[in-house]
């Protein structure tokens, strides 16, 4: 697929979540019952990717964990709630912008979630 048509699917994937953003973090205040065992398979010190992190909630499992989390999405409203949520984290959330071809260095992360996404 070229770069302007992937660059085209990202504006109006984040034009959509941009319109529903508070409705839809209103509808995931919670984290998800039955997930909760995600928090099981880390440990301290490990690299998480939280890929459309949405309004951050997945964060909460790792609060205590000392885990190096980054959340990446591409809703510029919803990476604004979750700062809001959890101004603790507002640096772990950013948002996915251009081409959405995200590169990171071999071994940067433990594990990567992305839940409800594809």
């Amino acid at each position: 697929m070229n770069e302007n048509k992937v660059s085209e699917i990202l504006k109006e994937t984040e034009r959509g979540y941009d319109e529903i953003s508070g409705k839809f973090s209103e509808t995931r205040s919670r984290f998800w019952h039955g997930l909760e065992f995600i928090v099981d398979y880390s440990s301290a010190k490990d690299k998480i990717l939280d890929f459309g992190y949405g309004n951050g909630r997945l964060s909460e499992l790792f609060t205590d964990k000392n885990i190096d989390y980054l959340g990446m999405d591409v809703s510029e409203k919803l990476v604004s709630l979750a700062k809001e949520k959890y101004p603790e984290m507002a640096d772990k959330f950013q948002k996915i912008s251009g081409s959405g071809s995200l590169t990171f260095s071999e071994n940067s992360f433990n594990a990567v979630y992305s839940i409800a996404v594809f």
